[in-house]
């Protein structure tokens, strides 16, 4: 079961509305509670932090390791050239012809995989010879595998993996999706997986969130999607199979975008910066 680590950035009193920020704060936590209660995750903490970054107004870290807090920005690893995935692709029985869109999540009821599996429903009776790949595992996963079954989909439900592998999951995709639905926590809480698939160059769908509306500029670093809607899910999905330059460009884009703002080395610059113009450095 998983473990949950709740941050939240201050973002919000920072910009001087400190009752703003502590209405989110007891919302979020609220919610996390409910899954604990529920058995979804086992534990969660909620640790409140400076803004990470820009105007996010804060993200979730679930996790099982204990490197939490070292997490909180993306690793100089992730931008790194991905691994070469002909053999994980081959080992998992991939076709070549097959493209492949997917995620690496903790498997609850709001990151929407299920709209994913719809998506992927509709790509096949289309014609596009697409297949899902879940990494990871959660409380849905009987549920979802169940569904795919039930869809006809030969979906490929890994379950959990070490996160030294999961750069090596990301050179088997085409294409990342986040597919949350319009839940509360979603719009207000920002996943650091799709800033990680970012980092690797991987190009992105993800629900029109307010919380990763922040992330992704559409069609510039991504592509947001309606949530809920398996039909314009699968829009965005084939447009992108369909082009090798424009996945490579919104890739790129987004790769760019991180390094630049998303990276412990950014932070350190940043943090420089404010110490010298306090005096004290």
């Amino acid at each position: 079961m998983a473990q949950g680590a709740l941050f939240i950035g201050w973002g919000e009193a920072a910009r001087g509305r400190e009752r703003q920020a502590l209405q989110l704060f007891g919302e979020v936590t609220q919610y996390y509670a409910q899954l604990q209660q529920r058995g979804e995750i086992e534990s969660f903490e909620p640790v409140i932090l400076e803004p990470h970054g820009g105007d996010l107004g804060g993200f979730l870290l679930l996790k099982g390791e204990q490197d939490a807090l070292s997490r909180l920005r993306v690793s100089e690893e992730f931008l790194r050239p991905l691994p070469d995935g002909a053999a994980l692709r081959a080992s998992l029985g991939i076709a070549p012809d097959e493209q492949v869109v997917g995620l690496v999540s903790t498997l609850v009821a709001h990151e929407g995989i299920g709209t994913l599996l719809d998506a992927v429903k509709v790509l096949n009776d289309r014609g596009v010879k697409a297949r899902a790949l879940i990494v990871g595992d959660g409380p849905e996963r009987t549920a979802l595998q169940r569904h795919a079954a039930a869809l006809g989909l030969n979906a490929i439900f890994t379950g959990r993996v070490p996160s030294a592998r999961v750069r090596d999951y990301h050179a088997v995709l085409d294409v990342f999706v986040v597919p949350r639905t319009p839940d509360r926590v979603c719009q207000l809480v920002t996943p650091l997986k799709p800033v990680e698939a970012m980092a690797s160059g991987l190009p992105v769908v993800v629900s029109a969130v307010n919380a990763l509306s922040e992330i992704i500029a559409d069609r510039e670093t991504g592509m947001l999607a309606p949530p809920l809607d398996p039909g314009g899910l699968a829009d965005r999905l084939q447009q992108l199979l369909s082009s090798p330059d424009l996945r490579a460009k919104l890739g790129a884009s987004a790769r760019e975008w991180v390094a630049r703002d998303r990276t412990w080395a950014h932070n350190a610059v940043r943090y420089r910066e404010a110490y010298q113009r306090l005096g004290v450095m």
